[in-house]
């Protein structure tokens, strides 16, 4: 991989498949670690929040995917996403909080813990425009 982007250079980030998923989708997706590090290393925090065709996130993505001995790939994108992509709904109405709850009986209570402590407090509040609020009254 690296010699892939040492050769081809920033345009091989840019490409996309038929669903719309960059390179880091597709690493999220397979559970590649050591991609998904050396891509995260080389991109500006606006590249982790791009949305596929679904409207996922590459976070979106590892959660779908991740297992017990894969959930480093989702903290560590939320340790480097902007906290306002942090709450991108997809086309399911799902934001990555909502998949990790969802997903809590393999792995998801340590990742939605992970990503309560990063998102913005509005966003936790109203996830999107006339939703319902995440903490009930």
């Amino acid at each position: 991989m690296q010699k892939l982007m040492d050769r081809s250079g920033p345009r091989c980030l840019d490409l996309i498949n038929q669903d719309g998923d960059n390179i880091l989708h597709v690493a999220a997706h397979f559970h590649k670690k050591e991609v998904c590090d050396l891509i995260i290393n080389k991109v500006d925090s606006s590249y982790l929040g791009l949305q596929d065709r679904s409207g996922n996130t590459a976070l979106h993505t590892a959660i779908y995917g991740s297992s017990r001995d894969s959930h480093s790939i989702p903290c560590q994108l939320v340790d480097q996403m902007n906290p306002a992509d942090l709450s991108l709904l997809n086309s399911n109405s799902f934001t990555p909080l909502m998949l990790c709850i969802k997903f809590s009986h393999s792995h998801g209570i340590s990742d939605a813990c992970k990503l309560i402590e990063r998102m913005r407090t509005e966003d936790l509040l109203r996830p999107n425009e006339g939703s319902d609020t995440y903490l009930k009254e």
